[in-house]
């Protein structure tokens, strides 16, 4: 779980590292007569250095967010690690919270439909917090995304209007092996700025750029979608499809993979606000929150100091056979049988009972996904088209 927080600090260490080089690489390009990656008027060049200290004080004294931002999308291919800023302030700020869903639970809810269930059922535990999933999502490059830091903000509007918007920021797991650059390293590019060897520190910074992030590898990236009076009252599943199929359209390949990606987050984090809902108070399934366990003494400047942790797991015991369809167990083989008429059915959400017929009442209900006619199935066989259907 540590190594887990420990990516979010690291991450950090990323955009601090990017912003120090955009600007040295900014400087060596007009130097050398050609234009700059950025204008080295921008706020964010300037004020970057000053984030992680206004950040660890953020409570106190909330973070300018426009300060650390760049004007404009300036470089499609690095994702959102230039944003990041936007997403780490406000969980600093609010929470510092992050929930660990256990394997078994984190299959259970990807197996559970969202048929019906709107933005209004919803209820989010902090404006900010982070979902830690024990089994990563992949894209369709298959990269691997096991942490998720949703926020809830207010995005202003071209007129000076407010709306809501949900942010998922996927931090992957690319970013474990990143080495941040060292005190060297800045130093050594500062001394090639002031001896005025500005080919040399443009080799230098494109030679650390290519180890901050890459397209096909991304340290983060995000989807958001904002809300309306009457966009509340839509489904959830059906919100997070027309987002996702708006965002492949206007960008094209390169965000073509994250459909699906968006979607299983989205069946995921919805589905334990609504499951941690269900759950009576002192329940064994949602444990007290606690302290990252660490070895050694903390860093004093590490964002995720107070971080705390509360691990949710699945109230149902599974059994071998639905293991296996889930995917928690067995091989593709085993899930891709076809031998039997019964089936897995996907878990749902419903109304509390005697709310049936109220359409404004929430579904607060969870019934869980299961094998039907399991009765038909002879030891060791398994539902035909289980894998198609979860």
């Amino acid at each position: 779980m540590a190594y887990l927080v420990e990516r979010i600090e690291k991450c950090l260490r990323a955009w601090e590292d990017l912003w120090f080089l955009v600007e040295a690489g900014s400087r060596a390009m007009i130097a050398l007569g050609k234009p700059p990656v950025m204008d080295l008027r921008e706020p964010v060049l300037q004020n970057a250095p000053k984030f992680r200290k206004k950040l660890l004080k953020n409570r106190q004294n909330p973070v300018n967010i426009l300060d650390f931002l760049p004007s404009k999308l300036w470089d499609q291919t690095i994702y959102a690690l230039p944003n990041f800023a936007s997403q780490i302030a406000p969980w600093c700020m609010h929470s510092r919270r992050l929930y660990f869903i256990r394997e078994d639970l984190q299959a259970v809810l990807n197996a559970t439909s969202l048929d019906g269930v709107t933005w209004e059922d919803i209820y989010f535990p902090f404006p900010s917090f982070v979902v830690c999933l024990q089994k990563p999502l992949k894209d369709k490059s298959s990269n691997d995304y096991d942490l998720v830091m949703v926020t809830t903000t207010n995005h202003e509007q071209i007129g000076g209007h407010e709306i809501p918007v949900i942010d998922f920021t996927y931090i992957g797991k690319a970013c474990d092996s990143y080495q941040p650059l060292s005190f060297a390293n800045r130093e050594n590019i500062r001394y090639r700025m002031e001896k005025g060897q500005w080919e040399h520190t443009r080799q230098l910074v494109l030679g650390f750029m290519k180890k901050i992030d890459s397209p096909h590898k991304p340290f983060v990236r995000s989807f958001f979608f904002g809300f309306t009076s009457e966009s509340r009252a839509l489904e959830v599943m059906s919100t997070a499809q027309m987002i996702s199929d708006n965002v492949k359209k206007d960008q094209g390949s390169l965000w073509a993979d994250d459909v699906e990606l968006n979607n299983s987050a989205v069946r995921v984090i919805a589905g334990m606000c609504l499951y941690l809902k269900t759950l009576p108070f002192g329940s064994p399934h949602q444990s007290e929150w606690r302290p990252v366990p660490r070895s050694g003494l903390p860093d004093p400047r590490a964002i995720s100091n107070e971080a705390q942790v509360c691990t949710v797991s699945s109230c149902y015991k599974l059994t071998t056979e639905e293991r296996v369809v889930l995917g928690l167990e067995g091989t593709i083989e085993q899930r891709a049988s076809y031998e039997l008429s019964c089936h897995f059915r996907q878990g749902h959400w419903r109304r509390a009972p005697g709310l049936g017929h109220d359409p404004n009442a929430p579904k607060t209900v969870h019934v869980r996904p299961c094998i039907v006619r399991k009765d038909r199935l002879r030891e060791g066989e398994l539902p035909g088209g289980s894998q198609a259907i979860v």
